[in-house]
């Protein structure tokens, strides 16, 4: 799968999960796995891979190893992300 078509799906799932996470839906410290979010989006693991990494980013989540996706708490997030 190419990057042009990668991009606007993961630009569609981080929109969503991103507003779960700032709105609550998912509280900080609850945790998913790339699996979770390529099976409920109906999504690639390419594409599942790519949003993690922009919430990373964003430091709305961190990735650990055996643990999964863990949700950040708000004092955590790089609001003034140039991504």
């Amino acid at each position: 799968m190419s990057r042009d078509r990668i991009a606007p799906l993961a630009d569609s799932v981080l929109d969503r999960v991103g507003l779960e996470i700032v709105d609550g839906v998912i509280e900080p410290g609850q945790t998913f796995t790339l699996q979770e979010l390529s099976d409920r989006f109906d999504v690639s693991r390419t594409v599942a891979r790519e949003t993690m990494r922009s919430l990373e980013d964003l430091k709305l989540v961190e990735a650990r190893p055996r643990i999964g996706i863990r949700a950040l708490p708000s004092e955590r997030w790089n609001v003034f992300s140039p991504g």
